[in-house]
């Protein structure tokens, strides 16, 4: 709702500076009450609006639309802040509509409207470019048209269609249309490191060639030890994408927007899934859980970074898209450690006897358990530093929480918890909210709640398994201190463990 709120009065200051010069002329006060009645009246909850923000939430520029009684589509208004970035904007914002466009079911002939104000030469121009044709009009606007297989052609002609195409961004997951951001924000997260990494590109301790795998096969990010080269899977990037727009719009819309309405600090521990965004967010998160055990096709009509269906999605999106990058180069940053720190060759004797099902020695599992440890710190520091602003330590350690607690999903059963050679997932969980040092109450309170949060999907998620144990979950109704909820999270997760560690003894000694 907050986010409604704010997508709004961005539109109306947009609207409000752009169109008050050309109302002028014609002796028209802009009307802030009309406006959005129009919006009210025409685009019911801010559907069929789009927007492009900056990474700092500043509105860039917008388009909305709305269908006439015969499906016909009617432009209602394209603006665009007055800025050198506008063709980029305009850009982005035309590749939007070609998405709409071209995974619409409407008929090819459909019409498509749009009323220009006669000093509008801006918007004239544009309307000619995309090929409308002028239809009829008084002194005041005139009325342009085309057909949507028409605007789909100009479209295409103009090399809209292109921004995302199979060849420049492939895949088969819409997170493809991420790819050449991922490698851009791994080199130019620390700026400041970017000279170690070429220097151990140089000496040989790291292949500057990450693989992007595009299969029907799950796998988590990994270093090959021979190539000292980087591989990542496609189906593990979509997955992990999806786990964090579902997981940050439960907690934004479905807990923090209901306890700021509440006027109270209080959480009933329970999930506020009236709204649609909510209720997108939690069948994404459904469909995602399962991806680490089966490949699944995405579902398209649900929230995605390819194709946007709101505005006040494609505002989540933009963030996560953000989180995201930077969670999967924490990730890499822990590969990387590896290949820096000389532990490929430690742990090469260790894999070969993981691989031949031979079991480690309690020494030799503290020895991965150590160097998985300090891999996870050189990724923390890689992401973090101590005098970093408190806001990038939030962004910046949000991303970290969420690739971890995505990882809880990742595991095949809820037995695993217990790690042989990894340290243990809460644990992790743990360590890096500390590394944060988090300053302001607020973010602190913020970074225990997502924690808390994903640990409980995680305990619906493994329901049926853990009554299989008799095991009990006892989450409070009443939160009121988040980091007491995520303490308590991590008290039943040590509990779960507990109780497979006696069956697993019980069944070793008993048969």
């Amino acid at each position: 709702m907050e986010k409604l709120i704010k997508i709004s009065i961005d539109i109306l200051d947009l609207e409000q500076s752009n169109m008050t010069p050309i109302l002028s002329q014609h002796g028209v006060t802009f009307s802030e009450k009309d406006l959005m009645m129009d919006i009210a009246k025409n685009n019911s909850g801010l559907y069929n609006l789009f927007c492009y923000y900056s990474e700092q939430d500043d509105l860039k520029g917008y388009f909305r639309y709305n269908y006439d009684n015969d499906k016909n589509i009617i432009i209602r208004s394209i603006q665009l802040k007055q800025a050198k970035t506008s063709p980029n904007v305009l850009r982005q914002l035309l590749y939007i509509a070609y998405r709409q466009l071209a995974n619409n079911f409407l008929p090819d002939k459909t019409k498509i409207y749009a009323w220009v104000n006669t000093s509008n030469q801006k918007s004239f121009d544009l309307l000619t470019k995309l090929g409308f044709k002028y239809e009829n009009g008084h002194k005041d606007a005139s009325k342009f048209s085309t057909t949507k297989t028409d605007l789909l052609a100009k479209f295409k002609k103009l090399n809209i269609d292109e921004m995302f195409t199979r060849k420049s961004h492939p895949g088969q997951y819409p997170v493809r249309v991420l790819r050449h951001n991922l490698p851009h924000t791994i080199v130019t997260h620390r700026p400041e490191k970017r000279q170690f990494l070429e220097n151990k590109i140089s000496e040989g301790k790291i292949n500057p060639q990450i693989i992007c795998k595009i299969s029907n096969t799950f796998g988590l990010i990994k270093v090959d030890g021979d190539s000292n080269q980087i591989e990542i899977h496609e189906q593990f990037l979509a997955f992990l994408w999806s786990f964090i727009y579902s997981t940050f719009v439960i907690v934004e819309e479905g807990v923090q927007t209901k306890i700021l309405l509440s006027g109270s600090n209080l959480w009933d521990g329970k999930i506020d899934n009236s709204r649609p965004i909510v209720i997108r967010a939690q069948e994404l998160y459904i469909w995602s859980k399962d991806l680490p055990k089966a490949f699944s096709n995405y579902p398209m009509h649900l929230p995605n970074p390819e194709i946007f269906y709101s505005a006040e999605e494609q505002f989540y999106i933009n963030k996560v898209n953000g989180i995201y990058l930077k969670a999967v180069t924490y990730l890499v940053n822990h590969e990387i450690a590896h290949l820096v720190n000389n532990h490929i060759d430690t742990l090469r004797p260790l894999n070969v006897k993981l691989k031949a099902h031979i079991q480690l020695t309690e020494d030799e599992k503290t020895t991965y358990k150590t160097i998985e440890g300090e891999a996870d710190q050189y990724a923390r520091e890689a992401m973090i530093e101590q005098n970093d602003d408190e806001n990038v330590k939030l962004i910046n350690g949000l991303s970290i929480i969420l690739a971890h607690c995505a990882s809880l999903f990742a595991i095949k059963h809820p037995s695993s918890l217990a790690e042989n050679v990894h340290p243990d997932i809460d644990n992790r969980l743990f360590h890096s909210i500390n590394f944060l040092n988090l300053q302001e109450q607020k973010n602190i309170d913020y970074i225990y709640l997502v924690g808390a949060i994903s640990l409980n999907l995680f305990f619906a998620f493994n329901k049926v398994e853990l009554d299989k144990i008799g095991f009990t979950l006892q989450v409070p109704k009443e939160i009121e201190d988040p980091k007491d909820y995520f303490s308590l999270c991590l008290g039943i997760v040590d509990d779960i463990k507990s109780e497979y560690e006696k069956l697993q003894s019980w069944t070793k000694h008993y048969g």
